[in-house]
């Protein structure tokens, strides 16, 4: 039986067959010039300057860098001779010039700020981005061209959890169904980003029949000096077979573990592609995969990401009484008011459908 059909069904002997995962990527951060010139700029020793320039992730480098090549840009049409030693006003004439010159929002201009703030030499003692005129300017901005979050209000997971009861066992569903519902409940069941997701190995799990334990053992976002996201812990939940992400992960393993044993690379990742060499993914196509199962349990995907679960599920815990400490734990936030200021939203309810729910309810109890 081909290796590619035998995934999409129950586990058996299959012929082994080497695979191969492409040789890794050139560092995100080689393209980071600007950063790295203000870095050089400032400190002779390339140690320094390694560490420096590692204190900032990869993303943010390349973010940053974006908006330093244009401030280098900006500073020579004006004839500004040295970008990394410009003065504030200059530096804000700029972010004024993205505000009026080309329409960039204030979003945009508040990157720009940091990115500047980090190549920029404080003056008595002030970082550009904390200069009290400059964090004056951004309000100014903000009221002129404000930045509204993009959801005030969230779905409730009851749609997702519906939708899962619907479908076919687990040992039924093809290997991409099943890898695109076993990727969101592990989103929906933790309150994580796809990025931890991503992060989950097995030979970093320890498993009994009614628990799976991931340890983390790498830098995540909410990571910070002395603070490291707590293990996840899934538990099973014997009630319903199609709700149990005990039995989900059981059958993903199954249906894996030998693909798993001839990769090369990473074969400890828990989350491989359904498709044809099978290879560990990223965490891109975590949240691609995530985002295609909410469209499939109905959820409006053009308003909704797949970071949607993250506030989704949290404020349904809030809302059934879960304490704010342990939705802050399971999380990974450091404080309670990430929770009340990004995520906490009211959950969208129909107010016909709810009369509907009520008495549906009560009769089913009469009877």
């Amino acid at each position: 039986m081909p290796l590619a059909d035998a995934l999409q069904t129950r586990p058996s002997t299959i012929t082994k067959q080497k695979l191969s995962t492409p040789a890794a990527s050139k560092s995100e951060t080689e393209n980071c010039s600007g950063l790295r010139e203000a870095v050089i700029t400032a400190h002779n020793s390339e140690e320094v300057q390694k560490l420096l320039l590692a204190s900032w992730a990869p993303k943010t480098q390349l973010n940053y860098n974006t908006y330093i090549k244009r401030w280098s840009e900006y500073c020579k049409n004006e004839s500004i001779t040295n970008p990394y030693k410009a003065s504030y006003k200059q530096a804000m004439a700029f972010l004024s010039d993205m505000f009026y010159n080309k329409n960039e929002k204030y979003g945009t201009i508040a990157v720009a700020r940091s990115a500047l703030s980090a190549i920029l030499p404080k003056i008595n003692g002030v970082s550009f981005g904390k200069d009290q005129h400059v964090s004056r300017m951004l309000k100014g901005i903000f009221k002129l061209r404000p930045s509204l979050p993009k959801h005030v209000v969230t779905y409730d997971p009851d749609i997702i959890l519906r939708y899962m009861c619907s479908l076919p066992q687990n040992r039924m569903l093809s290997l991409e169904i099943l890898t695109k519902k076993l990727c969101t409940m592990l989103c929906l069941l933790s309150g994580q980003r796809s990025q931890s997701i991503g992060q989950l190995k097995l030979d970093k799990s320890a498993y009994s029949i009614e628990t799976m334990t991931f340890y983390f053992d790498t830098i995540l976002k909410t990571s910070r000096p002395g603070k490291h996201q707590q293990p996840l812990i899934f538990k099973a939940f014997k009630e319903n077979e199609n709700l149990c992400i005990i039995n989900c992960l059981q059958e993903y393993r199954q249906r894996t573990d030998l693909v798993r044993e001839n990769l090369e690379g990473n074969p400890q990742q828990l989350i491989l592609s359904y498709a044809y060499p099978h290879k560990p993914i990223n965490s891109q196509s975590i949240a691609r995969y995530i985002k295609l199962f909410l469209g499939m349990c109905g959820i409006d995907i053009t308003v909704f990401t797949t970071h949607s679960t993250r506030s989704a599920s949290t404020s349904k815990a809030n809302n059934i009484g879960l304490s704010i400490k342990d939705i802050q734990k399971a999380a990974g936030w450091s404080n309670e008011s990430t929770f009340r200021k990004f995520y906490k939203l009211p959950i969208i309810k129909n107010f016909g459908r709810e009369l509907i729910n009520a008495y549906s309810q009560q009769n089913q109890l009469l009877l």
